[in-house]
């Protein structure tokens, strides 16, 4: 290759010579011209989008950029203007360029540009700023079908050359945030033509018409037979295994479930009578679960390799009977299209050559010059029946998955004796493709079951079998790939709730700020009324605020708001309620005399709280709320309890409550950046930490009365809670137990 290099005067002589020449020449020339300014405009790009590692690193922004300048040979150039003297702190990830500078400078007045083989920083004007803040405005708009008028569902919305996107809902309704009315979307929708449209337009009329394509077969070689078919799914196969490209996205899960009743029966005594059912119970379908979370999403590939819980909400109906799917979206991100895991039907991209014949019989549909359709049929129980579109690079652009009556699926009954039979998948994943790569942008995951309850033994109240359809819907959608949610800072046992949504639903507090700003797929018309979330109805739910933790479980059956407090994981700090533990519990068990005496005293307990600090960004803004949590799987208490025990445990969680306050309000005051905000929580846990260990060493679990009745005053003058009235009430308890046995043996 040859490389072309002129100056300004050379290039102003070297035009001036060829003045009056032929007109081929000329417009070679004004080509020539052409091809220079892209090269250097694309070449300036393409710096801005180099993809880099980033190690964890904490401490000023200067040396991080100059570390990145001696790791990537990247240069960065600016003037004394430009002050990076303040701390960040950035978190190991694979990003872009464009991206880390746009997180580093967040919350400064510096702005960035390319320019030839370095970037440019700059101090950003007043009226720069000024001009940044205008006020944004959100769009909401329905796609249909130009002929039928039927709504598309899940049809894909993207905002004119940026990553921003969003998706319609089942009823083909999209709302979308935007800089301007000038904003131009972008319409996608396979078998569709696409279609862009100026946002303004949809103010005036909020509906969108897509055309479908004339699905025509072009010219294809003739074959003798269906090898080039096979051909083409082993290249496609080979791609995915290929793509290892790393990258990270917001991701919106959704589900619904309904049941339908077939049959049911209930005992008396010792017998089981039928119940009756008319035809309508028979064939309605009742919506019991509406489950929505948002994660970050770890990509590797088209594989999602991990899931990070950022918040969620869930809506239960009930007829003294609930349905909740637990790990939903786990068990929809183990479906792996070029490894069979054993959790799923054979998937015709897991394997090649001789196994494939074996297994599926493929046939070509449509060829529309861009997009082969190949459809495949399985030779066995196995194995899925389906479709799939590959484009001309051989990007798995699509892929529909169907089985019926499988044994193969991933899902376990609730109970030992509940069966669960009869299992149908209808499975569609779509993928977008950039730099010649596919990456998820949604997935379709819908089942039935039939599943068999048997609430036939001692364990349960009311004692009935029931014989139902359980239908499940739900989409994931991978949106603001580079941009990823602040998660909650806050340690969870993922071995027990790595796997349940439901669980950490309840467990991280709803917020309302981040679902306002996270609207992404808009609940329909129907689902709004069928779970009673505008008119407050509903049995289980927590679409408000401070609805969570042992507040969240306390109207299940069998939960009262004073057990499920003290019986909960990770009991949230209530000046109403006192952490009383349960002595049925491993952690809180206590040990004979012998083993006791056997420890040294401080081994034989731990007690750990958290604060759980949850960011939120809004705008050009961060919303901060804290929560003061009691770690029941982390602490252990294995000593005798004593009049003192309650008191001391609950001092401990009052410390940790008071110094929350202080730092949300120090949150709310002073804190500008993430950067600001992590330095300041770390500050706090550390003192937290401190003054822990000095509680414990003074009052000596409680049985130091004058210094825990000092740390109760503490306590008492900042909460005005007075935890020696536990003392009280336990040598109540135990002197009316004493006068109970006396009354017996008497």
């Amino acid at each position: 290759m040859h490389r072309i290099s002129l100056n300004k005067c050379q290039f102003r002589k070297f035009t001036s010579e060829i003045n009056g020449s032929n007109l081929k020449f000329k417009i070679l020339i004004s080509i020539l011209l052409l091809f220079i300014s892209t090269k250097l405009s694309t070449a300036q790009t393409e710096i801005l989008q180099i993809q880099i590692k980033v190690k964890n690193y904490k401490g000023s922004a200067k040396s991080f950029l100059d570390k990145i300048t001696k790791d990537e040979k990247i240069v960065f150039a600016y003037s004394s203007e430009v002050s990076l003297d303040y701390e960040v702190n950035i978190a190991k990830q694979k990003i872009c360029i464009d991206k880390l500078l746009e997180v580093l400078f967040a919350e400064q007045k510096i702005a960035y540009k390319a320019s030839e083989n370095k970037i440019l920083l700059y101090k950003l004007k007043e009226n720069t700023l000024q001009s940044d803040k205008k006020e944004k405005i959100t769009i909401s708009a329905r796609v249909r079908d130009s002929e039928t008028k039927e709504a598309l569902a899940f049809c894909n919305i993207a905002v004119n050359g940026t990553k921003k996107g969003a998706i319609t809902n089942i009823d083909g309704v999209f709302s979308i945030t935007l800089s301007s009315t000038g904003d131009k979307l972008n319409i996608s929708y396979l078998g569709y033509e696409p279609q862009s449209v100026i946002a303004s337009l949809l103010i005036k009329k909020p509906e969108i018409l897509l055309k479908k394509k004339e699905v025509m077969l072009k010219e294809v070689v003739i074959h003798s037979n269906d090898e080039y078919l096979y051909d083409l799914m082993n290249k496609c196969r080979h791609k995915l295994l290929a793509n290892e490209a790393e990258t990270t996205s917001k991701v919106y899960f959704g589900l619904e479930t309904r049941i339908k009743l077939l049959s049911g029966e209930y005992s008396t005594d010792s017998n089981w009578i039928a119940l009756q059912l008319d035809s309508v119970q028979m064939q309605e379908e009742k919506p019991v679960e509406l489950l929505e979370c948002l994660y970050n999403a770890d990509i590797e590939g088209n594989t999602v390799k991990e899931l990070g819980f950022k918040n969620g909400r869930i809506a239960l109906a009930s007829n003294n009977n609930y349905f909740i799917n637990m790990g939903s979206s786990k068990a929809i991100t183990e479906l792996s299209l070029t490894k069979d895991n054993g959790m799923y039907p054979l998937i015709p991209l897991q394997m090649n050559g001789r196994a494939l014949a074996k297994n599926f019989i493929i046939e070509q549909g449509s060829y529309d010059g861009r997009l082969y359709n190949l459809k495949f049929k399985a030779k066995n129980k196995k194995s899925f029946d389906g479709e799939l579109w590959i484009d001309s690079n051989y990007n798995l652009i699509k892929i529909h998955l169907t089985a019926e009556n499988t044994e193969i699926h991933p899902f376990l009954p609730n109970f030992p004796r509940d069966t669960i039979k009869e299992v149908c998948f209808e499975i569609t994943n779509t993928y977008k493709t950039e730099q010649n790569l596919c990456f998820p942008d949604h997935f379709v995951f819908n089942y039935s079951i039939k599943y068999l309850s048997r609430k036939d033994s001692s364990m349960f109240l009311t004692q009935k079998r029931l014989n139902s359809i359980i239908k499940s819907k739900s989409i994931m959608y991978f949106y603001d790939y580079d941009k990823a949610f602040i998660l909650p800072y806050f340690d969870y046992t993922d071995n027990l709730f790595g796997r349940d949504d439901s669980y950490k639903i309840s467990f991280i507090p709803y917020n309302e700020t981040l679902w306002n700003n996270e609207n992404i797929v808009l609940l329909t018309e129907k689902q709004k009324k069928e779970y009673g979330l505008l008119t407050n109805e509903g049995q289980l739910k927590n679409y408000r605020e401070g609805n969570y933790s042992s507040g969240f479980l306390a109207n299940l059956p069998g939960y009262s708001l004073k057990i499920a407090h003290f019986a909960f994981y990770y009991p949230y700090w209530d000046s109403l309620k006192r952490v009383i533990p349960s002595r049925n519990g491993e952690n809180f068990k206590t040990l004979s005399k012998e083993e006791i005496n056997s420890h040294i005293k401080s081994d034989l307990y731990k007690l750990k709280a958290q604060i759980l600090l949850d960011i939120v960004e809004t705008g050009n803004s961060l919303q901060c709320k804290t929560y003061t949590v009691f770690d029941n799987e982390a602490s252990f208490y294995y000593l005798e309890t004593n009049n003192y025990t309650n008191a001391f445990l609950n001092i401990f969680f009052d410390l940790w409550e008071i110094e929350r306050r202080k730092l949300q309000e120090k949150l709310e005051t002073t804190a500008n950046n993430i950067s600001d905000i992590t330095k300041m929580y770390d500050v706090y846990i550390k003192q937290l930490d401190v003054i822990s260990e000095k509680y414990f060493n003074e009052v000596d679990v409680g049985e130091n009365e004058k210094m825990l009745k000092k740390w109760n005053d503490y306590v008492l003058k900042e909460l005005n809670i007075d935890n020696m009235k536990l003392v009280d009430n336990t040598n109540e308890s135990k002197e009316k137990e004493k006068s109970i046995n006396r009354k017996m043996k008497e």
